[in-house]
């Protein structure tokens, strides 16, 4: 006799028991996590507030390293709810003196300028960099040119073969276009606003903050040249065409030289000058 004997499967579900304990460990899972993703969030925050402050520190510093004080409290005010009393000015903004921050915490670009081939931009930022970019593809050529403060100003050598950046580090660089090394770091005594080329490729002028312009060997790297400048910041300066003068030009806070100069490149005599403020012109 032959007995077959068939197995069958049996498929069952969880037991009402079995889920809670899935439950309960879920539970105790979530609970352990739960603080250490809270603890990453709160030290993220943390992180970035710090960050923020330190960037508002800075910026108190350069605004400070610009202009010589630090910004007021309060620019403009007006009616003084507290004590109720009127303060005369006849414009009133009751702006917050952090509003006067506010260029030297941006991270955009502060000066550009182009290859004499029109192949290439470079481009000069406050977050201490400079970037040099390909214009037919709108790409990066290299890694950030880095100065230890905010760049206020960049600028091509006629023939394309070096980049000259300056800020508020003090200190002018010069760059090989190509590779990106760096070829001088010329110091200066204060935050540079402008740096431009001669016309031959062999000289850099500078204007400062503090007032001077200086002529520079852009081959030696030593200063050839201090002109008495201005009475007040040098935002300014540039070589004529045929290398043999220079004009300057100031527009500062204190609002004591509002003057386009022309000097002498050779010499550093003062040729002219013209109160821009005012219109006229004084002659020498």
């Amino acid at each position: 006799m032959t007995i077959s004997l068939h197995t069958r499967r049996i498929c069952r579900g969880f037991t009402l028991v079995e889920m809670l304990v899935v439950i309960t460990i879920i539970g105790i899972l979530v609970a352990l996590l739960l603080p250490a993703v809270q603890a990453a969030r709160e030290a993220a925050r943390r992180i970035q507030c710090s960050n923020n402050l330190r960037q508002m520190g800075l910026a108190l510093h350069n605004y400070h390293d610009q202009y010589k004080v630090l910004p007021p409290a309060a620019v403009n005010s007006g009616f003084d709810g507290w004590s109720h009393r009127w303060t005369g000015r006849k414009t009133v903004l009751n702006h917050t003196g952090f509003a006067l921050l506010l260029p030297q915490l941006e991270q955009g670009p502060t000066s550009v300028s182009w290859s004499p081939d029109s192949g290439r931009v470079a481009s000069a930022s406050n977050d201490q960099t400079v970037r040099i970019w390909e214009v037919s593809t709108g790409e990066q050529l290299m890694p950030p040119l880095r100065h230890s403060k905010a760049v206020r100003s960049v600028s091509w050598s006629p023939d394309g073969s070096r980049l000259a950046s300056a800020g508020m580090d003090a200190r002018i660089s010069v760059w090989n276009a190509t590779t990106g090394e760096r070829l001088h770091s010329l110091r200066d005594t204060g935050t540079v606003a402008c740096v431009d080329w001669s016309p031959n490729n062999q000289r850099l002028a500078s204007a400062s903050y503090g007032g001077w312009i200086k002529v520079w060997d852009a081959i030696s790297g030593e200063q050839t040249l201090m002109l008495s400048g201005h009475d007040d910041m040098t935002r300014s300066v540039a070589w004529s065409p045929d290398g043999k003068k220079l004009v300057s030009a100031s527009a500062g806070n204190r609002g004591v030289d509002h003057t386009i100069k022309i000097w002498d490149a050779t010499t550093g005599y003062e040729l002219e000058r013209n109160r821009n403020a005012e219109g006229g012109a004084d002659r020498h």
